[in-house]
């Protein structure tokens, strides 16, 4: 009698397949994945450590000026997670932010967003929460713009990618903000009291991520990752270098300077700067916009 196979020997999961694929990383890669994400985890909380008793004190001022008593509640609340459970909180954050960067790394927040991906209605509470995140992630990165260009790039390229989205980077501001959200949510508050500690480590931050991104880029040159990537050089000249039609780029404080000789000077004197003939600011901004205009010696400035 001819014996049938089991289904399992002949059922391939590639799902499964495509993630034990790209769990395959070698330990040179591991320990450059594993060392920017520890660099940055471990300085966003040690930030947040320094600065807790200033979170604190703010948020007994928002209480006391609050009009609302269930605002004061909230912010209470807040603080007293700060003052008595900061460690664990912290250790929360921590870990979840360890699980964010591994899983995206690997790509199971991908798998993960394609299984959820069915549409659905989105309440109050849900809405609140991810504006707050928006929010949060948004300051970061615009403080943080410069150093997040080479970042990203340098990430992308560690990823094997030609680019990388500023969302897609597991050490961008977007995914540390979910991070932060999930570990304060793994405390089991109250929504409104996870919504102003998010806000209260964004403040912090804000002003302690561009030192500490500055340190992830150092660490993947000192290991040969995109060395020779200029910050901020994404997809456009800097200033002295020439572009394709051969003329130097100007730098942007010579577009400052020119504005300012068109609104100061120029007003004053009732003449176009030296060089430009019947040169008009509303003409020249429009051209700025078209492609680009033509500065005192013969330069040119194109906006990025």
């Amino acid at each position: 009698m001819e014996r049938e196979m089991p289904e399992p020997s002949v059922v391939v999961n590639l799902n499964q397949f495509e993630r034990s694929r790209r769990s395959a990383l070698s330990p040179e890669k591991l320990t450059l994945h594993h060392g920017c994400r520890d660099q940055l985890i471990e300085g966003a909380t040690r930030g947040l450590t320094r600065h807790a008793e200033a979170m604190e004190n703010a948020l007994l001022a928002m209480a006391e000026r609050s009009p609302l008593f269930s605002e004061r509640n909230t912010y209470y609340a807040a603080q007293t997670v700060l003052n008595k459970q900061a460690n664990e909180l912290l250790s929360a954050c921590k870990e979840a932010y360890c699980k964010t960067f591994d899983d995206s790394v690997q790509g199971r927040d991908k798998l993960a967003s394609l299984e959820l991906s069915e549409l659905s209605l989105v309440g109050d509470q849900d809405f609140e929460i991810t504006l707050a995140v928006d929010k949060a992630a948004a300051r970061m990165r615009f403080n943080c713009a410069e150093e997040l260009v080479a970042l990203d790039a340098r990430m992308a390229s560690l990823l094997g990618r030609n680019d990388l989205s500023e969302n897609e980077n597991p050490l961008g501001p977007r995914k540390l903000c979910d991070a932060l959200l999930d570990g304060i949510g793994a405390m089991k508050l109250e929504q409104n009291v996870r919504v102003v500690l998010l806000n209260q480590f964004d403040l912090v931050l804000t002003t302690e991520l561009a030192a500490i991104y500055q340190a992830i880029n150092r660490f993947f040159v000192d290991h040969g990752i995109l060395p020779d990537l200029k910050a901020g050089t994404k997809g456009r000249s800097r200033g002295g270098t020439a572009p394709a039609g051969g003329t130097p780029a100007a730098p942007a404080n010579d577009m400052f300077k020119l504005f300012e000789q068109m609104a100061g000077g120029v007003a004053r004197a009732g003449a176009s700067p030296v060089g430009m003939p019947g040169f008009s600011l509303v003409d020249s901004l429009a051209q700025l916009q078209a492609g680009g205009i033509m500065l005192p010696g013969g330069a040119s400035f194109e906006l990025p």
